[in-house]
């Protein structure tokens, strides 16, 4: 199974925002030991443009 992480920039704090609707299943995988795990990380950064 493959994991996709969403992640936000959040400019009013200069912070990334990781989101994913598979949160529950990864806090599960974080307690086991794998060695290869499948994670597909989306960006995305929006900014305003003043004219």
């Amino acid at each position: 199974m493959e994991y996709t992480i969403k992640l936000e920039w959040d400019s009013h704090v200069n912070v990334w925002i990781a989101t994913s609707d598979a949160v529950p299943e990864l806090l599960e995988l974080n307690r086991r030991e794998y060695s290869e795990i499948p994670l597909c990380f989306k960006s995305e950064r929006r900014e305003r443009a003043y004219a």
